[in-house]
């Protein structure tokens, strides 16, 4: 039903903007299924802190957080409608490459965990690189990869030579400790 409505009313605007008509609907549909779980609506999040007996509105903000990634997915299907499969196999391929190191490293700087725990500065470059490669262009991708490999080289080597294992849970559960 929500996509239904949104395919009638948003879509036509979004292809008037000069979007694939393929792209919006995606849109639209990918950000009709995330009303699932945003706030005030959040039917998903709502139903699930019934579930757990938690506070509803916290396991709201929490479902937002955790779905944080999903929100700039739409947007590179606008971008790049490579990842929609229109273009030549070479553009496809490197759109899709793109998108999944811009997802890790959104992934990681709202999360701030990779070997261990990211500080604030890894977290906001690894935000900013993210949405440097929701452009899908070579030029915002040359800016990008460096500095994540350079990033993520810095991290791991740091939580190597402290003696860092690399699993959330242990470190979970020392620091409750």
């Amino acid at each position: 039903a929500c996509y239904v409505i949104l395919s009638a009313l948003v879509a036509p605007a979004i292809i008037n903007l000069g979007v694939e008509p393929l792209a919006a609907h995606f849109f639209v549909f990918y950000y009709g299924v995330l009303s699932a779980i945003t706030p005030p609506v959040a039917v998903a999040a709502f139903i699930a802190s019934g579930i757990s007996k938690s506070p509803p509105l916290g396991t709201a903000v929490e479902s937002v957080k955790l779905g944080i990634v999903s929100f700039i997915v739409p947007f590179m299907f606008v971008y790049g409608p490579e990842l929609m499969m229109i273009g030549t196999v070479q553009e496809i391929v490197l759109v899709i490459i793109s998108s999944i190191i811009g997802v890790i490293s959104m992934s990681i700087s709202v999360e701030g965990y990779f070997v261990g725990r990211a500080n604030w500065l890894e977290r906001v470059l690894l935000a900013i690189c993210a949405i440097f490669l929701l452009e899908t262009s070579l030029y915002s991708d040359l800016i990008a990869y460096p500095i994540i490999i350079v990033i993520l080289i810095v991290h791991w080597y740091r939580h190597k030579k402290s003696g860092t294992k690399g699993s959330l849970v242990e470190t979970t559960k020392t620091e409750n400790i």
